[in-house]
């Protein structure tokens, strides 16, 4: 039972992001804010880190980019709470072979990332960047007053301190679903072991649903078969890029249109508003563009989080491509979707020996509008010559007109992209266990900056 204390510093929290929000009306307004803030994150957080002490007074120009890789190099340097990476990590991989996820070192949480991008993240969170985080999340997601009791049901890979802030006693309740456990998914997409959470869903009735895409499908696809039935009044797709076809049936299940929260281990870095649109937490974090490709809107997020105390995240470049809405009228940038990883950009081979990037959006348009976007798909692009495409799930079996269509597809997509085909070829979906993220386009090797065009 969360203290009285917590409770009234979060309800505290949450009316200050209200009050925050509320107040921002203008990009200029963003600006202040993030003057503002930064300018105490300099004396109280960046003037404690050995690693960054020397930057206090540099412009955020001049600080340098940093990528998992240099955050857990310099990672006992980089945090202000003097913890070595060697005993976070011991502390977060028990954790989850455990599951059990309360130990901490002090008041400090330790977290991991999924690793989807290769090493595994790291993550320090304090109490009191908890309860900050609490208030925050729920000004954003709550359908409805922090007054009015709520119930969430949360599936995620693996649970936190951070996560359960969010429970306030009888009147605020988190119900964590571990997606990893063989007793309620049972292990993998085949359906089995679904009673569990079936049972416990229909029965709490949640408010308010977040989970991975590939979960909400799977929760949707029961539903239509009548085997449950929940009615929350706001959906959240976290953690995995939410495919349109995914949404189109998610929304057509359940009446209600799924949302997006844009969090990881880096930060809480956007959510959608109340009109559905994904917009970036601008409000609390800076996130500078680095382009991938400008005039379609595509970039690399570099985030500066000048809310978090233990561990500085400052100029960090996340793997993720994002696409911009410009036609989107408001202080906060908005974003026409996540599009996905860096490696989720394939690359096509040219006349001249080069290679040309075919962004993961320009495949999925042209399954879906192939015979082969009638079923679940997975691409993965193994060599500049050669992508794979598993398809399915079972009783369909692929045959070969399966792969010709595919060759097909990949034949028109290289035409319009004045570059040649790879050849492909098209193979049974295998279906992943739940604790693996669904990543429906992938590529699976390396390209140097000498190589493209």
């Amino acid at each position: 039972m969360p203290g009285l204390f917590d409770s009234a510093t979060v309800l505290w929290h949450y009316l200050a992001a209200k009050r925050r929000l509320g107040a921002i009306s203008s990009k200029a307004d963003v600006e202040q804010i993030q003057t503002d803030g930064m300018a105490r994150f300099r004396q109280k957080v960046m003037a404690r880190s050995p690693f960054y002490r020397e930057y206090v007074d540099a412009p955020l120009s001049e600080i340098p980019i940093i990528t998992k890789r240099e955050m857990l190099e310099n990672f006992d340097r980089m945090n202000t709470a003097r913890i070595k990476l060697t005993e976070a990590l011991a502390v977060g991989l028990q954790a989850e072979k455990d599951r059990d996820f309360s130990p901490m070192i002090g008041d400090i949480t330790v977290g991991l990332s999924s690793g989807t991008s290769g090493s595994r993240g790291v993550f320090l969170v304090s109490k009191e960047e908890r309860l900050r985080w609490a208030g925050i999340m729920l000004a954003h997601a709550l359908p409805h007053s922090i007054l009015k009791p709520t119930r969430i049901a949360f599936f995620l890979r693996a649970n936190s301190n951070l996560y359960t802030t969010l429970n306030r006693g009888k009147h605020l309740v988190l119900d964590f679903y571990d997606i990893t456990a063989g007793h309620l998914l049972g292990g993998t997409r085949s359906g089995k072991g679904d009673e569990a959470y079936v049972d416990r869903l229909t029965r709490t009735q949640p408010d308010v649903l977040v989970a991975p895409a590939s979960i909400l499908r799977h929760l949707s696809n029961l539903a239509s078969t009548g085997n449950f039935h929940i009615a929350p009044k706001r959906i959240f797709s976290v953690g995995e890029v939410l495919e349109p076809d995914d949404r189109k049936h998610i929304e057509g299940v359940f009446n209600r249109r799924v949302d997006q929260i844009y969090q990881c281990t880096e930060g809480f870095l956007g959510i959608s508003d109340n009109s559905g649109t994904l917009q970036l937490n601008e409000a609390f974090v800076i996130i500078e563009k680095e382009w991938v490709d400008k005039a379609s809107g595509r970039f690399r997020p570099m985030i500066t989080d000048f809310s978090r105390t233990t561990q500085p995240i400052i100029r960090y470049r996340l793997d993720d491509i994002l696409i911009e809405d410009r036609s989107h009228i408001g202080p906060f940038t908005a974003l026409k979707q996540i599009e996905g990883r860096a490696d989720s950009t394939l690359y096509f081979p040219t006349a001249d020996g080069k290679l040309k990037p075919i962004f993961a959006d320009a495949i999925r348009q042209a399954v879906l509008a192939s015979d082969l976007g009638t079923a679940e798909y997975q691409i993965v692009q193994t060599a500049p010559d050669n992508i794979e495409m598993q398809w399915g799930p079972a009783p369909a079996v692929p045959g070969p007109i399966h792969t010709k269509t595919f060759q097909r597809l990949l034949a028109d997509v290289a035409q319009r992209h004045d570059c040649l085909p790879p050849s492909g070829f098209v193979k049974p979906l295998l279906r992943a266990a739940y604790d693996v993220k669904v990543r429906r386009i992938a590529r699976h090797f390396p390209v140097n900056e000498g190589q493209t065009r």
